[in-house]
């Protein structure tokens, strides 16, 4: 199961066997938005993204088993980090 919200459902969480939170810094994944779709829209990221990632996603952190920052490490090395506890759980 993925996605921003996938931690915030107790009843959910219970079905999940290792959960994991990919921690990257509200402006840097804004950037990153803003890059991806084309466009910044300054007024909906103010109103809208930011105070509703602050109420739902970041406090599901607390939750995963494992937290990845993403900032300080790339994609391959948090591949890498997700396997390395992944094959530790199947043992």
């Amino acid at each position: 199961m993925e996605g921003y919200l996938a931690l915030y459902n107790e009843r959910l969480r219970e079905l999940y066997d290792f959960m994991i939170f990919l921690d990257i810094p509200i402006e840097e994944s804004l950037k990153r938005r803003c890059k991806n779709i084309g466009y910044d829209d300054f007024k909906y990221n103010k109103l809208i993204l930011k105070p509703m990632h602050k109420k739902y996603v970041e406090p599901t952190k607390k939750y995963a088993d494992l937290v990845i920052d993403v900032v300080k490490n790339n994609k391959e090395e948090a591949m890498r980090i997700v396997e390395n506890n992944l094959s530790i759980l199947s043992v």
